[in-house]
């Protein structure tokens, strides 16, 4: 789940053009494919991002910057650490667009659900993602757009098509997501919604619950 309060907007969007990607620099993250994309809405003359951060850290991190590098992007991308809470939230309170480009890697590695989806969600931040593993569950057309995991073409036109919006409609998509994201992904009530089930099935085996 994720801690709505925690995760709440400071000041308001400001209706800019900076797209946001935060995780572990691994394959199934699909980050080579968001500097693709960026690449693409560069060369086929639609106003790119102003920004593109991709925040995290991991063993792709040299092969990043030089994918970076080779596409010349150099001036639009950058890749900061994000170390712990506030660091994700400072981030995610400046983006205009969470991105999370979800491959399944070579060897079979995929994610089950990205947490910070949900963060960025409860930040008001609308969302672009692959539709692949559990993104379906959070990325709805109110709020986010999904595409085909691995189509840098395709994920390049959903940037765009967010970015290219109203700002206030972004920002009413952002409220949308909040709400979808509290109701549905409140860390209390999935605590709550746990300890149900631990206590339904210890009182189905005859065990009784341990104490604290």
């Amino acid at each position: 789940g994720v801690d709505g309060e925690r995760f709440r907007r400071r000041v308001a969007p400001r209706g800019g053009r900076t797209v946001v990607a935060i995780g572990r620099y691994v394959e199934k993250k699909g980050f080579g494919h968001l500097l693709e994309a960026a690449a693409i809405l560069r060369r086929n003359g639609t106003r790119p991002p102003t920004r593109v951060v991709i925040a995290g850290d991991g063993v792709l991190r040299g092969e990043l910057e030089r994918h970076a590098r080779r596409l010349e992007l150099d001036q639009e991308v950058a890749l900061p650490r994000a170390d712990g809470f506030e660091a994700v939230r400072e981030l995610l309170e400046g983006a205009d667009l969470l991105a999370m480009p979800c491959v399944i890697a070579a060897d079979g590695d995929r994610d089950s659900m990205p947490v910070v989806v949900k963060e960025a969600l409860a930040m008001e931040v609308p969302v672009v993602a692959s539709d692949e593993v559990g993104l379906p569950e959070l990325v709805r057309p109110g709020w986010g757009r999904l595409v085909p995991p691995g189509d840098e073409a395709a994920l390049a036109a959903a940037i765009a098509e967010l970015l290219e919006l109203p700002a206030g409609e972004r920002a009413a998509m952002g409220r949308a997501g909040r709400e979808f994201v509290l109701e549905h992904c409140d860390v209390d009530r999935e605590a709550e919604r746990l300890a149900a089930l631990i206590r339904a099935s210890a009182s189905g085996s005859g065990l009784r619950p341990a104490r604290p």
